[in-house]
């Protein structure tokens, strides 16, 4: 996901938010004070970065035959295109580890990745 696709997204949850409470835009009442009034931290772009981490987690836990472990570590062959390279879903999740303060290893104990996607509790 991009940052364009993200202020979307963002804006469409606020606007399904001011909707619920009653409020315009008119109204000039902040997206914080939104979301107090509505008792919401959490963001759909912050879901769904959770998401692709638990998905990366599950993925690089899988075996090497699997295929969409086979998917993900395959490289093209094709020259690189001119011009800046565009992001990869690669990039996005290194980007979201580091943002939550993962390490690449640290898919391996489940309860650690689970925390650290920042969602879900911990399973004992």
């Amino acid at each position: 996901m991009n940052s364009k696709l993200s202020t979307k997204i963002n804006a469409v949850e606020m606007s399904f938010w001011r909707r619920c409470c009653g409020l315009t835009l008119g109204d000039h009442v902040r997206n914080d004070i939104v979301r107090e009034i509505m008792e919401t931290e959490v963001t759909l772009t912050d879901t769904t970065e959770a998401k692709q981490l638990k998905w990366y987690g599950h993925m690089k836990r899988m075996e090497e035959d699997r295929l969409p472990k086979k998917i993900y570590e395959w490289t093209p062959i094709e020259r690189k295109k001119r011009g800046r390279p565009r992001n990869t879903w690669k990039k996005k999740a290194k980007q979201a580890m580091d943002g939550r303060n993962l390490q690449e290893e640290d898919y391996l104990d489940r309860n650690r990745w689970r925390l650290g996607c920042g969602i879900w509790p911990q399973r004992l």
